[in-house]
């Protein structure tokens, strides 16, 4: 079976991804330390069924979270090939695809289709593989046209504009107050409280970009993480990281110092909203430069 030949741009609409109407699968993911959200577009399955090039396949999670699972899908990708693995499972790959941000959240209580669909086709999770209900078909499709990347840009504050100085100064300006924008937003959402540490001093506590600020203005408050001080440096130099599943670890050169109490834990400190928590995708990016730093 020749390889689908698609050319997906990172805004390129679902409609121009396919030559015919594919079925769509979900594939089920338990995030834990030891099972970390797959960095390339991938899935595992014993029954792939009549899955076939060209199909969809979507990566839904489960996060524990706050004493109960929350679920999220995280990505989509168009099968182009398969491979037979030696312990009797099939490994379904894809090159085109797209990380979901901000992730896309489901539940049983805000979702009707839901929970039947994670108890009745997914087996709450045991099958892990399974057919989306052609009822459902339309649901994801059109998710797929809407999932392109949105960032929110700095507030337009009443600033000089651009032609007054140069572009140097306009970018510091911006910045300034996106970042204080961005803090005071997530100092609301957090109630005022270190998300590691719990903290209450205000005064001491910072807004942490997740995926670098230098890498791109993201003010998304799921591109945040509320930290002290202190913290947040560690945090900076590679030396503390948060996990998709939001646990924290330390590099071994500091798990003997004063901060050792936090390595292992598991933040529970988060915004009411799914949509206001950390990106559990931009979370699993920089864990990664986490673990490539060096100690």
């Amino acid at each position: 079976m020749s390889l689908l030949r698609a050319n997906i741009g990172s805004r390129t609409p679902y409609a121009a991804t396919t030559r015919f109407m594919p079925s769509h699968y979900v594939q089920y993911h338990k995030l834990s330390q030891d099972n970390p959200l797959p960095t390339d577009f991938a899935a595992r399955t014993k029954k792939p069924g009549t899955v076939t090039v060209g199909d969809v396949v979507w990566l839904l999670v489960g996060a524990p979270s706050s004493g109960r699972t929350r679920f999220y899908f995280a990505y989509w990708f168009v099968v182009q090939g398969s491979s037979g693995l030696t312990d009797g499972t099939t490994r379904l790959v894809g090159a085109n695809g797209r990380r979901l941000e901000p992730v896309w959240s489901v539940s049983s209580e805000q979702d009707s289709w839901f929970g039947d669909f994670f108890k009745g086709a997914l087996g709450s999770g045991a099958f892990g593989f399974s057919a989306v209900p052609s009822e459902l078909q339309a649901l994801f499709e059109a998710k797929m046209d809407r999932g392109d990347l949105q960032v929110t840009a700095p507030p337009a504050d009443d600033v000089a504009t651009p032609d007054a100085i140069d572009e140097r100064q306009w970018q510091s300006i911006l910045t300034r107050r996106g970042q204080k924008a961005f803090r005071q937003n997530l100092v609301d959402l957090y109630g005022g409280r270190c998300a590691v540490s719990e903290s209450r001093v205000v005064p001491l506590l910072e807004a942490a970009h997740i995926l670098p600020h230098a890498e791109g203005s993201d003010y998304r408050v799921a591109n945040g993480i509320l930290l002290r001080t202190d913290i947040h440096m560690l945090f900076d130099l590679h030396l503390l990281g948060i996990d998709a599943s939001l646990r924290v670890h330390l590099k071994e050169s500091i798990r003997s110092s004063e901060f050792a109490r936090f390595h292992g834990k598991r933040i529970e400190t988060l915004p009411s909203s799914t949509m206001h928590q950390p990106s559990p995708v931009a979370l699993q990016d920089r864990f990664q430069r986490f673990l490539a730093a060096s100690s």
